[in-house]
C-alpha cells in the first residue's frame, strides 16, 4: 500500500509539474504576442518637446524589437483651442480606429489626458494608459479611473534653478519673468507664485501682455542685479505665436543679463540653462512603464513617478558669454555647446562625396587659403546626396544632424554646391538657428537673388562661362557646325540648360545645337562615336543616365572620351584629364579660396550681409595637350592665356617632326642631337627638382598633404592584398598658438621644424611621414599592430624628452596623438581609418590639456 502511494504522489507531482509549465509556456507566448500601442501626442512633432518625447519612448520600444507596433497620432492641439475640437476628434478617432484596438495608450502632455480621461471608455474600452509630461498632477485627477492610468508628472525645479543662479551671480535681486498664457503657461503660474514665498530676498517682475517687441526691449537695458527667468513662450500679448527656437533665440539676442530657463528645448538657443526638464526623461520612463504593463502588470500598481527627473544643464557659449566659470555650476551638470579650445569652429557641409572631384578641389583652395591660420578649425561633412537620390534622404539627414549637432556650436558653416545651401537654407534656423552661412559653388542663381535682407549669409556663385566656352570651340575648331550638348535631368543640369539657352542667340546663326540628356551611357557612347568630324561634344554634368545608374565624374567623361569620334569640351575642371579636351574653366579651388577669403572676413565680426555675393568666379582656358595630340588640333589656335595640362616631359617628343624632317648635314644633325641631350639632363634635373618641390612640405622638409595621402592610399592597398596590419597615427603640436603668441612665428615655426625632426628620426625605413597643415602630421606604419605603433610612440616621447632639455617652459615640445589600425580580416574604409585617428588625437589632446590644467 505504500509503495502505491509513493507512485500515486509521483504521478500527481508530474502531473502538476507539466501542467504549471503548460501555463508558463502559454503567459510566454501571450507575452511574446506583437503589442499595439498609441502615442497620443498633445501637440505636434513640429515642436521640439514632443519630439523629445517620441524619442525617449522610442529608444525603449525599439529595444522590444518586433514585438511592439508603434502608432503616433499628433492632436495639434497648440494650433487647435476651440472647444468643438475634442467632440471633433473623438468621431475622427472612433472612425479610424474601428478595427484596430490597442493593447496600451501612451499619451504625452496635458491635453492627451484630458481627452482621454473624457473619451477613453468609448474610444478605447479596457486599454491601460501611461501619461508623461502632465503639469500639476494631482491624485484626483484620475478619481474613478485609477485602475487603468499610470505615469509620469512633469515637475520642474525652479528653486534649484534660482539657488544656483544666486550662487554664480550673487548680486541678482530681480528677477524678470516671462511667461504666456496657454495652458502650459497658466499651469506653472502657480509655481512662480510659490517661487516667491522661497526668496523673500528677491523681487519677481512679471513681463505679462507684452508683444516680442516690448520684451526685447525690456531684457535689453537690464542692470547686473537683474536675471531672466524664461518659462514657456509660444505667444505674446497680439496673439503672434513663435516657436521655441525663436522666442529663446529673440530674447537671448537682446537680452543684457544671462536667462534661466526650465526646459531643455530652450537650450541651445539663447537660455543660459537651469535644472531643466527633459522631454526625452518623460518619455524613456513612461515607456519603461508601458513595457511592464504589456508584460502583465496593473497599472494601478505601478505608482505615478512625481518627484523631479531634472538634471542640471547649461550652455557654454552662454556661460562665456557672461563670465560664468564651469567650476561655479554644480557637480555633474551636462554642457552643450562645449568648446575645448578657442578656435573658431566651422562646419563644411559637402553636397557630394569626399570622392568627388570637384569637392576635393574646394577642400583644397579652402585649406591653401586658411594655411597656417591656427585661429580656425574645420569641420567636414559630407551629405552624399549624388548616391542617395531618394527625396526622403534629406529629411533622414535632418534627423541625423539635429541629433549629431545638438551639443555643437558653430562660428559659421560653409556649403558646398546646391545641395547642401538648400538644405541648410532650409533647416537652418532649426539645426543651426543664428549662424553665419558663406556658400560655394551654388548654380541657383534664383536662389541666391531670393535671400531676404536680413538672412546672414553670403558666398560665391558657380557661374560657369558657357559663352566663353562656345567662342572657344569656334576659335579652336571653326569648321565646327553642330554642338552636341550631354547632361544629366538634375535640377542642377536645368539650370545650365537655361544658362546655355541664354546664350545660344550670339551662336544661332553659326551653329546647330542638340541635347543628349535623357540616354542610358551605352547609348551615348553609341551616339558620340557616330558623330560627324563636323560635331563636336558639350559635356555639362552627368552623373546619372536614364536608367538612374550613378556615375562618378570622372567615370562618365572617361567612357564617353573611350568612344568619342570628335573632341569633347567643357566649362568643368573635374573633366580635365579624364578625357576632356577643355575649355572656359571653372576652378573649384578658386572657388574654395574665395570662400575662405569671405570666411575670414566673417570670423573676424564682419555681417555677412554687408559681404557682397560673388556672383561671378574667374575662369580660365585649360586644354588637355594629348586631347589636342590625339584629334589633330594646333596650339596656334588657342586663346594667348590658355593653360596647357599634360604636355609631353621630353624635349625630343615635341620636336621630333623638326628632327626627323631635317635634311642638315651630319654636323648639324650631331650638333642637335649634343643639344638634345643636354638639354634632357637638364630638364631631368630641373623635373626632379620640381617633382621633390610639389611632393614636399616647405617648412619641414617631410611630404606634404597631397603626397602623403596618395602614400596612404598606396600603402592602405598593399596591406589589404598582403592581409598585413597597418596603423596611422594623427599628431598634433601642443600649444602651439602659445608659443606663437609668447614668441612670435617664427619660433612657432622652428618648433614644428623640430617636431617634424623627431618624429623623422624615429620613423622605420618604410614608414610615411607627412605635414597636413598647421601643426598637424600624419605617420603611416605599414605591417604595423596598433601594440607595435604604442612602441613606436613611446621612442617619439623619449625623443621629445631630450630635445625639450634645456628649452624654456613654454618652448616645451609636445605631441598630441590618435592611433587607427587596419585589420585586414575587417577592413574600414580608409576614410574611416582617418576620421578615428583624428577623432582619437583630439581626445588625446584633450585628456592633455585637463593634465595640465590639474598640474597648475
Amino acid at each position: 500500500m505504500r509503495k502505491l502511494w509513493q507512485i500515486v504522489s509521483c504521478l500527481l507531482l508530474i502531473l502538476t509539474a507539466f501542467v504549471i509549465w503548460q501555463e508558463a509556456v502559454v503567459v510566454r507566448a501571450e507575452n511574446l504576442e506583437q503589442k499595439r500601442v498609441l502615442v497620443l501626442n498633445s501637440y505636434g512633432q513640429s515642436y521640439k518637446w514632443t519630439r523629445s518625447i517620441v524619442d525617449g519612448a522610442s529608444s525603449v520600444f525599439l529595444g522590444q524589437g518586433e514585438r511592439i507596433e508603434l502608432t503616433i497620432e499628433d492632436m495639434d492641439s497648440k494650433y487647435v483651442k476651440e472647444q468643438a475640437y475634442f467632440p471633433l476628434l473623438k468621431e475622427v478617432y472612433a472612425y479610424k480606429w474601428r478595427q484596430k484596438p490597442f493593447d496600451l495608450i501612451l499619451a504625452s502632455d496635458d491635453t492627451a489626458l484630458q481627452f482621454l480621461l473624457q473619451y477613453r471608455q468609448q474610444l478605447f474600452p479596457q486599454t491601460p494608459v501611461i501619461f508623461c509630461g502632465v503639469n500639476d498632477y494631482v491624485p484626483e485627477l484620475l478619481q474613478g479611473q485609477e485602475d487603468w492610468y499610470t505615469g509620469v508628472a512633469e515637475v520642474s525645479d525652479l528653486k534649484s534653478t534660482l539657488e544656483t543662479a544666486l550662487q554664480v551671480q550673487p548680486q541678482v535681486r530681480h528677477v524678470y519673468v516671462i511667461n504666456d498664457q496657454t495652458n502650459t503657461g497658466k499651469a506653472i503660474e502657480k509655481e512662480r507664485e510659490v517661487l516667491q514665498r522661497q526668496f523673500p530676498q528677491l523681487q519677481f517682475h512679471p513681463l505679462e501682455g507684452k508683444t516680442m517687441a516690448e520684451l526685447e526691449e525690456t531684457v535689453s537695458v537690464l542692470g547686473e542685479d537683474s536675471i531672466v527667468l524664461l518659462l514657456v513662450f509660444f505667444e505674446d500679448a497680439q496673439g503672434q505665436v513663435f516657436s521655441y527656437q525663436e522666442a529663446a533665440a529673440r530674447l537671448a539676442a537682446r537680452s543684457s543679463v544671462p536667462i534661466y530657463g526650465a526646459w531643455d528645448f530652450y537650450l541651445g538657443h539663447g537660455i543660459l540653462g537651469g535644472k531643466l526638464v527633459s522631454g526625452f526623461d518623460q518619455g524613456r520612463v513612461a515607456a519603461q512603464m508601458a513595457v511592464r504593463v504589456l508584460g502583465g502588470e496593473s497599472p494601478a500598481k505601478i505608482p505615478v513617478v512625481r518627484e523631479s527627473m531634472n538634471r542640471f544643464q547649461f550652455d557654454d557659449v552662454q556661460l562665456r558669454r557672461f563670465g560664468i566659470a564651469k567650476e561655479q555650476l554644480p557637480p555633474g551638470s551636462l554642457i552643450v555647446n562645449r568648446s575645448y579650445s578657442d578656435q573658431k569652429q566651422v562646419l563644411v557641409l559637402y553636397s557630394y562625396d569626399p570622392d568627388m572631384i570637384w569637392e576635393q578641389h574646394v577642400e583644397e583652395g579652402l585649406r591653401k587659403e586658411l594655411a597656417g591660420d591656427e585661429s580656425i578649425k574645420l569641420v567636414h561633412d559630407y551629405m552624399d546626396v549624388r548616391r542617395n537620390i531618394m527625396p526622403e534622404y534629406l529629411q533622414h539627414l535632418y534627423e541625423l544632424y539635429r541629433t549629431k549637432y545638438s551639443q555643437k556650436h558653430f562660428d559659421a558653416i560653409v556649403a558646398v554646391d546646391d545641395a547642401a545651401y538648400q538644405f541648410v537654407q532650409n533647416y537652418r534656423q532649426e539645426l543651426f538657428p543664428g549662424v553665419p552661412l558663406i556658400f560655394a559653388g551654388v548654380n541657383d542663381v534664383s536662389s541666391v537673388r531670393a535671400l531676404r535682407p536680413g538672412d546672414p549669409v553670403t558666398g560665391v556663385v558657380e557661374n560657369i562661362d558657357l559663352r566663353g566656352t562656345l567662342e572657344t570651340i569656334t576659335a579652336v575648331q571653326p569648321e565646327t557646325k553642330r554642338i552636341v550638348v550631354i547632361q544629366d535631368t538634375s535640377a542642377v543640369s536645368m539650370l545650365h540648360r537655361q544658362q546655355l539657352e541664354e546664350e545660344w542667340p550670339a551662336f544661332a546663326g553659326r551653329l546647330e545645337k542638340v541635347y543628349l540628356d535623357d540616354l542610358n551611357m551605352w547609348e551615348l557612347q553609341e551616339r558620340v562615336a557616330a558623330l560627324k568630324p563636323e560635331d563636336v561634344v558639350l559635356l555639362l554634368t552627368f552623373t546619372q543616365d536614364r536608367s538612374n545608374n550613378v556615375f562618378a565624374i570622372e567615370e562618365s567623361c572617361r567612357l564617353l572620351a573611350q568612344k568619342s569620334s570628335v573632341p569633347i569640351y567643357t566649362p568643368w575642371d573635374f573633366y580635365l584629364g579624364y578625357g576632356a579636351l577643355g575649355g572656359k574653366i571653372s576652378r573649384g579651388s578658386e572657388h574654395g579660396e574665395l570662400t575662405a577669403q569671405q570666411l575670414k572676413r566673417v570670423l573676424s565680426g564682419e555681417d555677412p550681409r554687408d559681404i557682397p555675393v560673388l556672383w561671378e568666379a574667374p575662369s580660365r582656358h585649360v586644354f588637355d595637350y594629348q586631347m589636342m595630340k590625339k584629334f589633330g588640333l594646333a596650339k596656334e589656335r588657342l586663346p594667348k592665356d590658355s593653360v596647357l595640362l599634360n604636355q609631353p616631359e621630353s624635349f625630343y617628343e615635341q620636336h621630333r617632326q623638326l628632327v626627323w624632317g631635317t635634311s642638315a648635314v651630319l654636323t648639324c644633325l650631331l650638333a642637335v642631337i649634343l643639344s638634345l641631350y643636354i638639354n634632357i639632363r637638364m630638364r631631368k634635373k630641373v623635373q626632379k627638382r620640381l617633382a621633390v618641390q610639389a611632393d614636399t612640405d616647405q617648412l619641414t622638409g617631410v611630404f606634404n598633404r597631397r603626397r602623403g595621402l596618395a602614400e596612404l592610399k598606396q600603402i592602405y592597398a598593399r596591406s589589404l592584398e598582403c592581409s598585413k596590419a597597418m596603423t596611422i597615427i594623427f599628431a598634433d603640436a601642443n600649444n602651439l598658438k602659445k608659443i606663437n603668441d609668447q614668441y612670435g612665428h617664427t619660433d612657432g615655426d622652428a618648433a614644428i621644424i623640430a617636431i617634424a625632426e623627431v618624429l623623422k628620426n624615429c620613423l622605420r625605413q618604410n614608414d610615411v611621414l607627412c605635414r597636413l597643415g598647421g601643426d598637424e602630421f600624419l605617420i603611416i606604419l605599414e605591417e604595423c599592430t596598433l601594440q607595435q605603433a604604442e612602441a613606436f610612440w613611446e621612442r617619439v616621447e623619449k625623443a621629445l624628452w631630450k630635445k625639450n632639455r634645456g628649452r624654456l617652459e613654454n618652448m616645451i615640445l609636445s605631441v598630441s596623438r590618435g592611433m587607427a589600425e587596419l585589420n585586414p580580416q575587417e577592413p574600414v574604409p580608409v576614410e574611416m581609418l582617418i576620421h578615428l585617428a583624428d577623432q582619437r588625437m583630439y581626445e588625446n589632446k584633450r585628456e592633455h590639456k585637463r593634465v595640465i590644467e590639474r598640474m597648475q
